[in-house]
């Protein structure tokens, strides 16, 4: 009888490993799913938080680690973001090195660039394979050879250095392949895996009470948005695009935006002062396994993100068969072929995006073949979560067979 394998996973977020939880993008949830499933033991490492955990899984071992809290003031805010990375990874270090002495440990995953320098370290001290997943990226590809440009990716440069066993990088369409062969990073050494997708919820329909039970009228068109409420994610030109659609054209619509961050308020306050927020719905934090009720009972989905749109709930909003507007920026045109798969607009500007809303809008012919062409492309050219899974599951092994013949 094969020796299970254990895992020791730190990541820097406390509730995206539970399912019922999770609000964010769930691969860390799938991915603990899906290795117990293949009998794996985890131990995973996160912050402490003032919710008490609730585990329920026999082969999973959740410990948590207080992390002083650190405010965000101003100028100060870089060197600030330093001194918590250092305090967060050297926590992360102590409580690890005490576990090592009650458990055996195979490999040790990291999920974050935040948490690359205590993986590393660990990895080294304990000559274990060590595993680092890159949940997209934040840097603006190619980068631009200053000292304030790198002090503001400091971590993901420190992630991108340190050499670890396999570096894994999501393919969101900020061009992290590029980003690791700028860094010398031999092609053996970093793996660039594509968005997995939920084929059976995606397949499965909405209950028909959903759109009621939210007090959506009937003749209502619903658009959707599903991104963290940041400067990045262009939600505020999303929203005066909007604006300018019900002030020009007679229509009746409401504009459902999923997700929370620092621009809430400010967003809020835009509609208010367009006088469109009896319009404009903030639905704040979802429940990952509900915001797909939300994309099957969505006419549009609207995607105008500064770094690309090639990303989980673009992905998902076609897997559903909601028809896409997206800004064409970074690698998005991988994923969306104008008019075929979605709609790409060239400028983030409202009026652009008022004229692509209203063209699907009043396009039902196109709006149709937007939806057939752009969940088949989804369905077929992206893997399930069992498949990724399955995948990672073999790279583990594969570390493991390596490291114990070395």
């Amino acid at each position: 009888m094969k020796r299970k394998i254990t895992a020791l996973i730190i990541s820097p977020w406390s509730d995206d490993w539970n399912m019922s939880t999770v609000t964010s993008y769930p691969e860390m949830a799938y991915f603990v799913r899906g290795l117990i499933k293949k009998g794996f033991t985890i131990h995973l490492l996160v912050p402490k938080t003032k919710k008490p955990i609730k585990k329920g899984i026999d082969a999973l071992s959740v410990h948590t680690i207080s992390i002083p809290y650190i405010p965000s003031l101003g100028k100060l805010w870089l060197f600030l973001q330093v001194l918590h990375y250092i305090i967060f990874n050297f926590c992360c270090i102590i409580y690890s090195i005490e576990l090592f002495k009650r458990y055996s440990f195979d490999i040790i995953y990291g999920f974050s660039h935040l948490t690359g320098l205590s993986v590393y370290f660990l990895g080294r001290r304990f000559h274990k394979p060590t595993i680092l997943k890159l949940i997209g990226l934040y840097f603006l590809y190619p980068l631009r050879r200053n000292v304030i440009h790198y002090m503001r990716y400091l971590f993901d440069i420190i992630a991108f250095k340190l050499p670890f066993t396999k570096l894994m990088i999501l393919d969101d369409g900020t061009e992290g392949d590029k980003v690791a062969k700028h860094f010398n990073i031999p092609e053996h050494k970093f793996m660039f895996y594509p968005q997995s997708v939920d084929k059976l919820v995606a397949r499965k329909t909405c209950p028909q009470s959903f759109k009621t039970r939210l007090n959506f009228q009937s003749n209502e068109k619903i658009i959707l948005v599903v991104a963290r409420l940041d400067p990045l994610k262009g939600i505020e030109d999303i929203i005066k695009g909007f604006g300018i659609l019900l002030e020009e054209k007679n229509i009746k619509a409401k504009l459902v935006i999923i997700g929370d961050g620092p621009l809430r308020k400010t967003l809020e306050k835009i509609a208010c002062s367009l006088r469109i927020q009896k319009n404009v719905r903030f639905e704040g934090s979802v429940n990952y396994q509900s915001v797909w009720n939300y994309y099957k009972i969505a006419d549009l989905f609207v995607s105008a993100n500064l770094y690309s749109n090639l990303t989980a709930s673009v992905v998902e909003a076609m897997a559903s068969g909601v028809p896409v507007i997206v800004t064409d920026v970074k690698e998005t045109y991988k994923l969306v072929k104008h008019e075929v798969t979605g709609l790409l607009v060239t400028q983030r500007s409202p009026a652009i995006l008022a004229g692509a809303i209203y063209t699907l809008l009043e396009n039902t012919t196109l709006r149709k073949k937007i939806s057939f062409s752009g969940k088949g492309f989804v369905l077929k050219h992206f893997p399930s979560w069992d498949e990724k899974i399955e995948e990672e599951s073999k790279l583990i092994h594969m570390l493991l067979k390596n490291a114990y013949h070395s």
